[in-house]
Formats: C-alpha cells, sequence, structure tokens
C-alpha cells in the first residue's frame, strides 16, 4: 500500500514538473542575454525555442529564421522586430506590440496572437493556419499570399489590410472589419463574411465561390469580374457597388440593397434578386437568364440592351426604367409597374404582362407584341405610346 501512494506521489510530482516547464513559467530571460545570443550566432540559428521573452524591449530585434516554436513573448515589446522566416509555431504574441514587424515568409501556425498589435506588419507568403487572431488589429498589414486555413479571426481588426493573391478559402471572416481591404485575385471559396463591414472593399477578380456574405456591408465595394457562384447575398448592403463584368450564376440577393449599384455587362443567370432594392442601378447588357426578380424594385434602373429571357418581374415595380433593346422573351411581367417605362424596340415573344400596368410606357417599335401573352389583361396598355 505504502508502495501504491509513492507511486502516485511520483506520478503527480512528475505531472506538476511538466506542467510548470512551460516557457510562461520559466524565469523570463534577460534582454542582454538575448542580445548576447543573437550576437554570437554567426552562421547558425538562433534558438530560442520554448524560452520565457515576456515583457521585455526587443524593439528592432533581428530573429530573422530563428527556431522561436512556443517561445513566450507576452506583453513584450517587438516594434519593427524581424521574424522573416522565423519558425514561430504555437509561440504567445497575446498583448504583444509587433507594429511595423516583418514576419514576411514565417511559421506562424497555432500561434497566439489575441490583442496583439500588428499594424503595417508585412506578414506575406506567412502561414498562419490555426493561429488565434481574436482582437488582433492589423491594420494596413501586407497579407500577400498568405495561409488563414482554420485561423480564429473573431473582432480582428484588417482595415485597409493588403490580401491580395491570397487563399482564404473556408476561412471565418465573421465580424471582421475589413473596410478598404485589398482582397484582389484572392481565393474565397466558402468564405463565410456574414455581417462583415467590407465597405470600400477590393474584390475584383477573386473567387466567391459559395461564400456567404449575408448581412455583409459591400458599399462602394469593387467587385469588377467577380466570380460568384452559388454565394448568399441575401440582406447585404450594396449601395453603389461594382459588379460590372462579374459573374454572379445562382446567387441569391433576396432582401439585398443595390441601389445605384453598377452591373454593366455582368452575368446574373438563375440568380434572385426577390425583395431587392434595385432603385437607380445599372444594369446596362447584363445577361440575366432564369433570373428572379419578383416584388424587386428597380424604379429608374437602366436595363438597355439585356437579356432578361425567361426571368419573372412578377410584381416588380420597374416606373421609369429603362429597358429599351432588351430581350423579354418568355419572361413573365404579371402585375409588373412599368409607369413610364422605356420599352422601345424590346422583343416580347411569349412574355406574360398580366395585370401589368404600362401607363405612359413607350412601346414604340416594341418586337413581337403580336407573341405576347395576355395582352388583353394587362393594365392602361391605351395610355402608352405604340
Amino acid at each position: 500500500m505504502k508502495r501504491f501512494i509513492l507511486l502516485l506521489l511520483l506520478t503527480v510530482i512528475s505531472a506538476c514538473s511538466s506542467l510548470f516547464s512551460s516557457s510562461q513559467y520559466e524565469k523570463p530571460m534577460a534582454k542582454v542575454d538575448v542580445m548576447r545570443i543573437i550576437a554570437a550566432r554567426g552562421s547558425q540559428v538562433v534558438n530560442l525555442s520554448g524560452k520565457n521573452l515576456s515583457d521585455l524591449d526587443l524593439a528592432s530585434f533581428d530573429f530573422g529564421g530563428a527556431n522561436l516554436k512556443s517561445t513566450y513573448f507576452r506583453y513584450s515589446d517587438l516594434k519593427g522586430a524581424d521574424f522573416q522566416n522565423a519558425d514561430l509555431s504555437n509561440a504567445d504574441f497575446r498583448d504583444v506590440d509587433l507594429e511595423g514587424a516583418l514576419m514576411a515568409g514565417a511559421n506562424l501556425s497555432g500561434a497566439d496572437l489575441e490583442d496583439a498589435d500588428l499594424r503595417g506588419v508585412v506578414l506575406d507568403g506567412a502561414n498562419l493556419s490555426n493561429a488565434n487572431l481574436t482582437n488582433a488589429v492589423l491594420d494596413r498589414a501586407s497579407m500577400r499570399n498568405i495561409n488563414l486555413a482554420g485561423a480564429k479571426l473573431t473582432n480582428a481588426s484588417l482595415v485597409k489590410v493588403y490580401l491580395g493573391d491570397s487563399n482564404l478559402s473556408n476561412v471565418d471572416l465573421r465580424k471582421v472589419n475589413l473596410s478598404g481591404a485589398d482582397l484582389f485575385g484572392a481565393i474565397l471559396r466558402g468564405a463565410n463574411f456574414e455581417g462583415t463591414n467590407l465597405k470600400s472593399v477590393d474584390l475584383s477578380h477573386a473567387d466567391l465561390t459559395g461564400a456567404s456574405l449575408a448581412r455583409a456591408d459591400l458599399s462602394l465595394a469593387n467587385l469588377q469580374h467577380t466570380l460568384i457562384f452559388s454565394a448568399d447575398f441575401r440582406n447585404a448592403m450594396l449601395y453603389k457597388t461594382d459588379l460590372r463584368g462579374a459573374s454572379a450564376y445562382r446567387t441569391s440577393f433576396i432582401d439585398s440593397t443595390l441601389v445605384q449599384a453598377q452591373l454593366r455587362g455582368a452575368t446574373l443567370t438563375e440568380s434572385n434578386f426577390e425583395n431587392a432594392d434595385m432603385r437607380k442601378c445599372n444594369l446596362f447588357e447584363v445577361t440575366a437568364n432564369n433570373t428572379t426578380f419578383l416584388w424587386a424594385d428597380l424604379t429608374g434602373a437602366i436595363m438597355r440592351k439585356s437579356d432578361f429571357s425567361s426571368s419573372n418581374f412578377s410584381n416588380a415595380k420597374l416606373v421609369d426604367a429603362s429597358i429599351r433593346k432588351s430581350k423579354l422573351n418568355f419572361t413573365k411581367l404579371i402585375a409588373a409597374n412599368l409607369t413610364g417605362s422605356d420599352l422601345r424596340e424590346v422583343d416580347f415573344s411569349g412574355a406574360d404582362i398580366s395585370g401589368a400596368n404600362l401607363k405612359g410606357a413607350n412601346l414604340r417599335g416594341a418586337k413581337n407584341m403580336n407573341r405576347i401573352i395576355n395582352l388583353d389583361r394587362a393594365l392602361n396598355l391605351e395610355k402608352s405610346a405604340l
């Protein structure tokens, strides 16, 4: 029995010893000792792995290429420090000032950067997979071609960050402030931007396949030539957003706001704009086949020379809309309000305008009027210009 108790005590002591051998429980190194190790490295790799470097002034220190695995830096001043190509996996940078640090090519996988100040940091080519960036401030940081797979970014600030050409597929970016960020050409497949601030963000040429942007604010954002396949923009704010040349296939814009949005030349096939606010938006030369515009408000919209074949505009508001020379073949315009709209030279072959209000509409030169379904059920046809 005594032998069993002795063995149990030895096991507990061993476990405690293991627990308190972690870097944060070790005595912090002195700044002069860190300087001595760095100065003596010569051609050797500096190895400070697992050391306690907390609460030290290490601003502008050169840790380039160093082995800093699981090193404890908490509360230290690391402004302008050089960590390029260093191994910082599982390092602890909580509450650390890293403003202006050089971390290009560094391995930060599993690192804890919660509440860290990373303003203006260069992270190009860095590995931040599974890193914790909760509440971190990365404003104006350069993060070209980085790996953020599995990273935690809750409440992080990435204002005016450069993320061009990075792969952020399936990354959770909810509640992240990305206003003014540069995401040109970024791969964002399956990324979660729900409720995210994306004002004035550059998402041109990006891949948003399967991404969720529900309730996101994309006011004044640039989405030119962006691939938007099966994405979710429900209840999103797209005020004056630039979507020229975008490919938005099978995407939901239900209840979204696209007032004065620019969609010239965009492909909107099989997308859903039900109940969307699209007043004065530019839909010039768009392709929108089998697209839903039920109850959408398109007052004053520019829709000239576009192909809306087989789309559904039932109950939509198209007051004063300019639809000249567009294709409305087999389009449903049931109970649509077309008051004052410009329908000159529009092709109506197979269109259903039952209950549509044509008061003051201009139908001069309209094509295939004889092939319209329920033309006799249209309202105020006699008050339109034929």
